[in-house]
């Protein structure tokens, strides 16, 4: 059998250089743009939480040393002359400030208290007591940053802290109450 000649075929690519229209990238900056929104909100609510981290725990810290001093004495510890007789200093601001006050009129009482705290804090804090039979809502008298309920002559001795604090130096204060009363924590602004 004779050989056959095999035909060559010279098969060319054909490559199609396809760009983005105008309208897909339009919708790519869309979405970009909404997820980059919605990160950017959840990150700021993310910051403003973690801001009051040390006014609650701070909280929380003062109210264990309010229960181990009853434990002992039977009653809670009167620390601060009023609600707005704040510790460590007169004001919160951005800067923090050592917890041990050398200067401050309660700094004994605080001393005494033995409120346990790792360094130094933004926020400011108070705590005043009272013994079964008085009312707590006499001791917030002219305190009205927070709209509280009203407590009532109370059966057992108990304690109220507040917190202030200024996180972001806007003259904006973050406020917090707590106390034996009822267990919740009041706040307003937080993260501010």
């Amino acid at each position: 059998m004779p050989e056959r000649a095999v035909p060559r075929c010279s098969f060319r690519s054909v490559r199609r250089t396809r760009a983005f229209t105008l309208v897909e990238l339009l919708v790519v900056v869309a979405i970009v743009g909404v997820l980059s929104t919605i990160g950017i909100t959840l990150f700021r609510q993310h910051v403003s939480s973690g801001r009051s981290i040390e006014a609650t725990s701070m909280i929380q810290s003062i109210a264990a040393a309010q229960e181990r001093w009853r434990a002992e004495s039977q009653r809670y510890l009167d620390v601060s002359a009023s609600l707005t007789a704040y510790y460590p200093e007169t004001t919160p601001n951005r800067t923090m400030h050592a917890w041990e006050s050398i200067t401050h009129a309660d700094k004994d009482n605080w001393r005494r208290l033995n409120v346990t705290n790792p360094g130094a804090v933004q926020a400011v804090y108070t705590t005043v007591a009272g013994n079964a039979g008085t009312d707590p809502n006499q001791a917030t008298n002219g305190f009205t940053a927070l709209t509280l309920p009203t407590f009532g002559t109370q059966n057992e001795p108990w304690y109220l802290i507040h917190a202030k604090a200024d996180l972001d130096g806007d003259s904006t204060f973050s406020l917090y109450l707590a106390g034996s009363l009822n267990g919740e924590v009041y706040v307003k602004n937080q993260g501010e």
